[in-house]
């Protein structure tokens, strides 16, 4: 979703008569804030590659400076195999700019499966994929035009590990904080001694104008999971977060729930890993 002072731009599904059965169909819809109307801005059905539309949807990824973007994700047809093996799905992903001007769109980038994962954060694609001697690499796309630009090398990698590099569905997109593209990275999943599966993510960020790559060791730990911290909000010089994260134990009513709490941290020490929390008091501390 993404607005303006008159405009609101959203995505949805929406079931359509096609003869005698019924369709649904991702479409991109404004809402005109002032008029209270709504128009189509965008429809999969105008798209010659998707023509199966009941195999695909889409999502409203942002904004360029001109135009918005999309992906589309279908689910091809099943491919004939001769030998026993069940032949497993293949999903195609494609993104597409669709200039504000009425131009027609412009497909921006390609992938299939989990070959990659991509956000927008300051009107600029930017792009999570696997290659070969680089390991887990950042590129960042113009919207405008296709330039693709590597960013960032061996995201998350340890040098001194054996184990493998994270593949991009271990990634997840979480913000962007000046020039800083924030990413949570799965770096290991095991079976601690009382059995639970353990989750840690190590938070890396890469300067999206330098390329500098840092590691964020400012982390909390709940649900049998370890995670960077959650940035809620930012201002020009603070970042409102989640500083601390623990299991409510008082009493039974407790169980499961989650005892936060919120502070300020400068960006300089959430770039530099440095806990210099402010603490903000809650009026409810359970969620």
């Amino acid at each position: 979703m993404a607005a303006n002072d008159r405009y609101l731009i959203f995505s949805v599904r929406q079931s359509v008569q096609d003869g005698s059965k019924m369709k649904s169909v991702s479409k991109l819809i404004a809402l005109d804030l002032m008029q209270a109307q709504m128009r189509e801005v965008f429809s999969v059905e105008q798209l010659e590659e998707t023509k199966q539309t009941e195999s695909c949807y889409m999502t409203f990824k942002g904004v360029s400076d001109a135009g918005f973007i999309v992906e589309i994700i279908q689910q091809e047809p099943y491919e004939a195999n001769t030998n026993d093996v069940e032949p497993s799905p293949q999903i195609r992903h494609r993104i597409y700019h669709i200039p504000f001007s009425g131009e027609k769109e412009e497909q921006i980038a390609a992938y299939s499966n989990q070959e990659a994962q991509s956000a927008v954060y300051g009107g600029s694609l930017y792009y999570v994929e696997s290659q070969s001697g680089r390991g887990l690499s950042l590129f960042r796309i113009s919207p405008q035009t296709k330039e693709r630009k590597l960013l960032a090398e061996h995201l998350a990698a340890e040098p001194s590990s054996t184990a493998s590099e994270p593949l991009p569905e271990d990634v997840v997109f979480r913000n962007l904080v000046d020039d800083w593209l924030i990413m949570n990275i799965l770096t290991k999943e095991y079976i601690a001694e009382n059995k639970n599966i353990e989750l840690v993510f190590t938070g890396v960020a890469v300067n999206t104008a330098s390329g500098e790559s840092r590691k964020i060791s400012l982390t909390n730990y709940f649900n049998a999971t370890t995670a960077p911290i959650e940035i809620l909000a930012q201002t020009r010089e603070n970042l409102l977060v989640y500083s601390d994260t623990q299991p409510r134990k008082e009493d039974p009513l407790h169980v499961g729930l989650l005892a936060r709490e919120i502070g300020l941290i400068s960006k300089e020490d959430y770039l530099a890993s440095i806990p210099n929390y402010q603490p903000i008091e809650l009026l409810r501390t359970d969620s």
